[in-house]
């Protein structure tokens, strides 16, 4: 299903026309998100609180917060490029204010993994602005100077939060080291990769296998909840590696693995071609899924059917043909 979404995106999006309204789409559905979830955790919407056993980890429609920060980092490079390249003063408000709104949900929520990647996509976003710029020799105007204030402000409005928050912070997981849940659950996932490491062993097979590994750890039981997957019913945050690359192995094999790294692969590499890189949306995606995989290292976001289609759209973008003309259209068209 994915392939055949990437596919699709892919053909899409070879018309600037159906690149603009497939971008603007995900970064409105977004703003909806992040706002539900702003809303939500300022306790105006507690009757939408979908997990009692754990309320401060919700955000919006997502019962995990490292789930929902991972979303919102994969929009807000697009909302930027919404803003950098329209001319229509209109739709470059709308854009700041989409992407905002990500940003101050992102400050909300209480995954500081997602909010270490949110500082080095805005920290990537103004380098790629300032070497824009630098090239161009151009005069920026009103707008683009909004957006780098509002852009550098951010950066250090989460830099802060990330230094000065103490409980349950970025830095208490680093200090833990191999001791932590998740380089332990990395480990015990990397054994189960070893059972049958060419093939895996299949698609959704690691939460059946997970709980009652050979490989397992005892110390684990300190940090993870152990739950038997039933199968048909919801699977359990505690039914993921919360490491996508270990997981894909033992489900995939290191085979399959290795066709999605070339699917992946690929796609930077077309990305990352000098004069694709002019272009702010092919940047932005070039950062958005950048972001994302970095934090797959540390979390389950691929696992998640809502954000496989996002970001199935993207690399969809990123495979797209392009014209040698393509880049010289003016700003907004």
């Amino acid at each position: 299903g994915s392939l055949a979404l990437l596919w699709v995106a892919c053909d899409l999006s070879r018309e600037a026309l159906w690149r603009r309204r497939i971008v603007e789409t995900m970064v409105a559905t977004a703003a909806s998100v992040a706002l539900f979830g702003i809303l939500q955790k300022l306790h105006l919407l507690p009757l939408l609180t979908t997990h009692p056993g754990h309320p401060e980890s919700v955000f919006g429609p997502f019962d995990y917060h490292g789930n929902a920060g991972a979303f919102l980092n994969l929009m807000i490079p697009l909302g930027l490029a919404i803003a950098f390249k329209t001319r229509r003063r209109a739709a470059t408000l709308l854009a700041l204010t989409a992407t905002l709104l990500c940003i101050v949900a992102l400050c909300l929520n209480i995954s500081r993994g997602a909010q270490l990647i949110l500082t080095l996509e805005l920290l990537a976003a103004l380098l790629w602005t300032g070497v824009v710029i630098a090239k161009s020799r151009q005069r920026m105007r009103l707008p683009l100077r909004l957006a780098l204030v509002g852009l550098a402000v951010a950066v250090a409005a989460a830099t802060l939060l990330l230094v000065t928050t103490k409980r349950g912070s970025l830095w208490d997981y680093l200090q833990q080291g191999r001791h932590s849940g998740r380089a332990l659950a990395a480990e015990v996932a990397w054994g189960m990769s070893t059972d049958h490491p060419l093939w895996g062993s299949g698609p959704g097979s690691f939460k059946l296998l997970f709980p009652r590994s050979p490989h397992w750890i005892p110390e684990l039981y300190a940090h993870w909840i152990v739950t038997d997957h039933i199968p048909g019913n919801r699977v359990s945050e505690w039914s993921y590696a919360c490491n996508d690359l270990l997981q894909s192995a033992v489900e995939w094999g290191w085979v399959g693995v290795g066709l999605w790294l070339l699917l992946i692969g690929g796609a930077f590499a077309r990305l990352l071609r000098p004069s694709r890189l002019r272009g702010p949306t092919d940047a932005a995606v070039a950062i958005a899924l950048a972001g994302l995989f970095l934090h797959a290292l540390a979390d389950y976001p691929l696992q998640i059917p809502a954000i496989q289609l996002y970001v199935a759209v993207l690399l969809g973008i990123a495979w797209r043909r392009t014209s040698a003309a393509e880049h010289a259209l003016p700003a907004g068209r």
